[in-house]
């Protein structure tokens, strides 16, 4: 019997550090479930930041496309302005001497064939 006792005492034992292996494993567990739910939390963090800075970049980046299109849009303006008042002042002057500008066009053309002419025909003469 007093076998039996000491067999008694040994699944005693056993079953006491069973016992405590389930309540390293519990605790285990929940250390593991509490850093899994901390990482997670922290990369919802970072992820949020993130993605607020992007569109804080997004925003800066459409506001300076803007400006910028703005900026373009004014300056093709004025320079339509410019080009139609060039245009004009030129209508006029033409108008208010038309043979003279018709003349001084003839002459300039002559004047660029000649020059053409020479440097072609010129050219080719000197090969020959």
């Amino acid at each position: 019997m007093a076998d039996q006792y000491e067999g008694d005492q040994g699944y005693g034992q056993a079953g006491s550090q069973a016992t405590g292996s389930q309540d390293e494993g519990q605790e285990g567990h929940e250390m593991l479930e509490n850093a899994t739910s901390r990482v997670s939390e922290t990369v919802g963090n970072v992820f949020n930041q993130v993605k607020d800075q992007a569109q804080h970049v997004k925003d800066q980046v459409k506001d300076q496309a803007q400006h910028g299109m703005e900026h373009l849009r004014s300056a093709a303006s004025a320079a339509r302005e410019q080009g139609e008042r060039a245009y004009q002042g030129v209508r006029e002057q033409v108008g208010q001497k038309p043979m003279t500008y018709v003349l001084t066009a003839l002459a300039a053309g002559v004047l660029l064939g000649a020059l053409f002419t020479h440097m072609f025909e010129g050219g080719q003469e000197e090969r020959y």
